[in-house]
């Protein structure tokens, strides 16, 4: 195994016999580096993080010449500060064994320079240098412990999906939450994997049925019902529909809230009020049931009506699709009734999970049913026509209909002319920016080589 055994891409190395190590913390190692001769020390690197004082033990323990740790540079995250706690006794909860760090700690004298200059730290290097000392002993090698990753690092809120059909949506919401979802405990004495904040936008009006989505045509046409009308099955505490079509305030009213909201759209259409409510105060504050949509919003922009719905807590692997399927029905019922074109249809999810009975079946759905589609998908928000003009890089702005935009973005390379595009927020998808960077990238090539550049041109 060569050294170091942790992290060498990311070091500087020196003269290998030294026995000096040089932490730079946050302070960039390439600027130490340039100032200070190679033969002063061993290695050289920043220390970003408390986690990172873990590697650093791991390469000093596997190589025993190395006796002196010099400690210099900006300390913005602690992580110098968190090293000293631990050369003084403290253990940091590195997951080495405490007789390895007592060995660390005897092995390595620190020089704590943070307080320093540049010129005291290369006098202390200096006086180093010439110091003879022995190997502490023989290299201790301590390997990596390959914990399974359950949950990759991710921006823990607002994970976001759009897609033409519903049954394109689900997989991919399913592997996202397997991904990134966290392992925590429910009150239905299992675990789940979870999301919050999840959307799912779906864009097309007419939805098809796929037979991997597990819902029979049957199974369907019983549960519309229970949302697109009042009518409650004997024995069922509430539906869906009964609270959007015969909500009851008291004993003696009832509100139809889908009947309101289409008068509400027909008398003005621009309004911002046509919302639903599912959760009732005095009846679902102490259940064990409460219902999980809470909340719909109708809002219209350019003659389309756009859907809204937020679902408090979703199972998404059995109930989703079926959520799905029903609140495109009835946006396309107060679609009908207000003569409103369909817009989209939005889910947001606060808790999006699976539960853990269901892990084993999801990882087959998303297996099978995560389709790489290889067809263009228009971003919503424009194009660009990429052109070189005048020995630099043009980018030009469309609208989906091809009208000229306001924004055209001029440079000399590649980098220059995305950040701008970034800055103005005109880039959506993701594989829209992939595709945008990588004609960048061959128009600078073009004009590096003087060549002529054709966009989409291979």
């Amino acid at each position: 195994m060569g050294w170091p055994i942790c992290f060498g891409h990311n070091l500087c190395l020196g003269n290998l016999d030294s026995s000096v190590a040089i932490c730079t913390l946050w302070t960039e190692k390439e600027h130490i580096k340039s100032k200070i001769p190679q033969e002063y020390y061993s290695i050289l690197g920043n220390l970003y993080s408390t986690k990172g004082i873990a590697y650093l033990v791991r390469n000093i323990l596997s190589n025993p010449k190395i006796r002196y740790i010099v400690l210099f540079g900006q300390d913005m995250a602690d992580s110098g500060e968190k090293f000293i706690e631990l050369t003084k006794g403290d253990d940091l909860d590195l997951n080495i064994s405490k007789e390895n760090l007592d060995i660390f700690r005897k092995q390595v004298k620190v020089f704590d320079f943070r307080k320093n200059s540049l010129e005291e730290v290369i006098e202390i290097l200096k006086s180093l240098k010439n110091k003879t000392t022995e190997s502490f002993g023989e290299p201790i090698i301590l390997e990596e412990s390959n914990e399974e990753i359950h949950e990759l690092p991710n921006e823990n809120v607002n994970f976001i999906i759009r897609e033409q059909q519903i049954a394109d949506a689900w997989p991919k919401m399913l592997d996202l939450i397997m991904k990134y979802g966290e392992i925590k405990q429910t009150q239905y004495d299992m675990q789940e994997k979870e999301l919050l904040n999840t959307i799912i936008t779906i864009t097309e009006e007419n939805q098809e049925l796929k037979t991997f989505l597990k819902i029979s045509k049957k199974e369907l046409e019983e549960y519309l019902p229970t949302v697109l009308t009042a009518d409650k099955p004997v024995g069922i505490n509430y539906t869906y529909g009964e609270r959007l079509f015969s909500y009851k305030v008291d004993e003696y009213t009832e509100i139809n809230q889908i009947k309101r909201i289409i008068c509400q759209l027909k008398e003005c259409n621009y309004t911002r009020r046509a919302v639903s409510i599912l959760w009732n105060v005095e009846k679902d504050r102490n259940s064990k049931h409460p219902p999980c949509l809470v909340y719909h919003s109708f809002l219209a922009r350019h003659g389309k009506l756009y859907l809204t719905a937020v679902i408090r807590s979703n199972d998404m692997f059995k109930a989703w699709p079926l959520n799905a399927f029903a609140l495109n029905e009835l946006l396309k019922y107060v679609c009908k009734e207000t003569n409103l074109r369909y817009g989209t249809l939005t889910v947001i999810s606060n808790s999006a999970h699976v539960y853990e009975t269901d892990w084993e079946e999801t990882g087959k759905v998303i297996k099978e049913n995560i389709k790489f589609n290889l067809d263009l998908i228009l971003d919503p928000r424009g194009y660009f026509v990429i052109y070189l003009k005048e020995k630099g890089i043009e980018a030009q702005h469309f609208t989906n209909d091809n009208k000229k935009t306001q924004y055209v973005f001029k440079g000399n390379n590649s980098e220059e002319i995305y950040k701008q595009i970034i800055k103005e927020s005109l880039i959506s998808r993701f594989d829209h920016a992939a595709y945008i960077g990588k004609e960048l990238s061959r128009a600078e090539q073009s004009l590096k080589n003087n060549k002529n550049f054709k966009q989409d041109s291979f």
